[in-house]
């Protein structure tokens, strides 16, 4: 907002006539061009309402100072304890509670992700798949091998740059050959 007051005291002190040209220039920089200016209005028309404010935008002004707070209107559903009783004095329940729900049903061991539920009497060829695709979907069998051993920076470096050259020039020749076969089909 200084740069308002910087312009208008540069205009005075560069003119001699600065009553005429300060003001048309503060009006120009006001931030709501939609209230009239002095020179434009006339003095049989009203004045212009003043803006509104940010409390205004969404509902008409109120004089009951009861209701003039904007979030009056706003419902908040109760928390509610497990028991149904509704908040209870502490304020940090409400989190504790959801905490609680939210970890429900997680096992915490150590083979959390990598188990397959074998139903009794169910069929063990069809769970045992299930448990191959998991392992191989996880890669875990290639970090297995690569445990075992401790790995340089340098070489896991390398070994990472050939695997993705790998990955890419497979890529590559995947598209190449779909483009020969699109194009042997096309005649």
């Amino acid at each position: 907002m200084s740069f308002l007051f910087r312009s208008t005291t540069t205009l005075r002190a560069a003119t001699a006539s600065s009553s005429r040209l300060t003001l048309p220039a503060l009006y120009q920089l006001r931030y709501n061009s939609t209230l009239p200016t002095p020179s434009s209005s006339t003095p049989s028309e009203p004045a212009a309402p003043p803006p509104p404010k940010s409390g205004e935008l969404f509902t008409p002004p109120r004089k009951d100072p009861s209701t003039l707070n904007g979030f009056s209107k706003l419902r908040f559903d109760p928390l509610t304890t497990p028991s149904g009783k509704g908040t209870d004095g502490d304020g940090e329940a409400w989190w504790r509670q959801l905490s609680k729900s939210a970890l429900e049903g997680y096992p915490a061991h150590a083979s959390t992700g990598r188990s397959i539920v074998l139903p009794r009497g169910g069929e063990f060829a069809t769970s045992y798949r299930r448990l191959q695709g998991l392992l191989r979907q996880g890669n875990m069998k290639k970090e297995a091998r690569l445990q075992e051993y401790y790995e340089k920076p340098s070489v896991r470096r390398r070994r990472l740059i050939s695997e993705r050259h790998r990955r890419r020039f497979k890529e590559m020749v995947r598209t190449k050959v779909q483009q020969v076969i699109s194009m042997r089909n096309r005649g």
